[in-house]
Formats: C-alpha cells, structure tokens, sequence
C-alpha cells in the first residue's frame, strides 16, 4: 500500500519480485507492472501520493527494464514514459467517465489482449486503484 515510511522500499521490492516473471512474449509480472503504472497516470493529477509513487516507479522500472525479454523492454520502455497500448489506453480514458457501458466495452477489449496480458493488466490496475484507497483517498478517486 502507499502508506507508511517505505513506500520506496516496497515498490522496489515489488518491482524485483514482479519484473520478468512468468509466462508469455510479455511475462505476466511485467504487465501487472504496466497496470500499476497506467493506474498510477491516471490518479496522479488528483493524489500526490501517486504522483509520487509515478515519479518513484518509472525510475526503479528504468533500471530494471533489462531484466525482462526485448519485447517486454520495449513496452516497459513506452510505459515508463507515458505511452500505453491502444486497449489500456482507452480503459484508462474510460474510467475518467461515468459511462459504464463504455467502462465496460474496455475492460472486455483489455482482457482480449494476449493471452494472458490483458488479464494481468488488469490485476495491476485495480490493485493501484485498491492501494490508492486503503491510503485514505476514499471512494471518489476517478471521475
């Protein structure tokens, strides 16, 4: 969670159980990370903690992106700054919205991706958005 006086310690450490592990062309602990991180862009402007953990989170995924397959590298690569696959991109604009059938359209087309990476995601993101509210930022962290 973000509370507490490590909150750097334990995304590093989170980063270093997560990163390159498990199964596929991106493996699965590489895209829980682009989850996190993408849900991480999208509270930043309203929860300074994220804002700090974004800052914190691409710079320890710099490092660690080597550690990974090319392909992976080179979406954690495009994560770190920003950039986000079509899917999760359009996940993430949804979530700005209080459009459920749209919400709901883009959660089917993320878990569509791969065939695994889009269920991943999807476990990174909405462990951000739990993170975000065990640390106090209530019920109203979107839209």
């Amino acid at each position: 969670a973000w509370t507490g006086d490590d909150s750097v310690g334990k995304v590093k450490k989170a980063v270093q159980l997560l990163i390159g592990v498990g199964p596929g062309t991106t493996p699965s602990g590489d895209d829980v990370l682009i989850g996190y991180l993408g849900a991480l862009d999208l509270l930043s402007p309203r929860i300074p903690q994220a804002d700090i953990l974004l800052v914190v989170l691409r710079a320890i995924l710099a490092d660690a992106a080597s550690l990974t397959s090319p392909v992976s590298r080179v979406h954690m690569e495009w994560a770190i700054q920003g950039f986000y696959s079509e899917t999760l991109l359009g996940l993430l604009e949804s979530l700005k919205q209080p459009d459920m059938q749209w919400i709901n359209s883009c959660l089917m087309r993320v878990l569509e991706t791969g065939a695994s990476s889009g269920t991943d995601m999807l476990i990174g993101l909405s462990t951000a958005l739990e993170h975000a509210k065990e640390a106090g930022n209530g019920s109203s962290i979107l839209a």
